[in-house]
């Protein structure tokens, strides 16, 4: 489902494609506000920490696989 928002991957995980690496974790940086990353979480049942907050960041942690 599209939300209208602009998102980019950035830090770490460009630089581990880049180098032919697996990413450990990816960033993403996006146009959305922290309140509506939150609602598409929540409307989508996914988990996420709101610890970073007050930095305008959310963190979403998936399973292990």
């Amino acid at each position: 489902q599209y939300y209208g928002f602009k998102v980019r991957i950035i830090g770490g995980a460009v630089r581990d494609v880049l180098i032919g690496a697996a990413p450990r974790d990816i960033d993403l940086a996006t146009d959305a506000l922290p309140d509506e990353i939150m609602y598409i979480l929540e409307k989508h049942k996914f988990h996420y920490v709101t610890k970073g907050i007050p930095h305008g960041t959310v963190k979403v942690k998936f399973s292990e696989q």
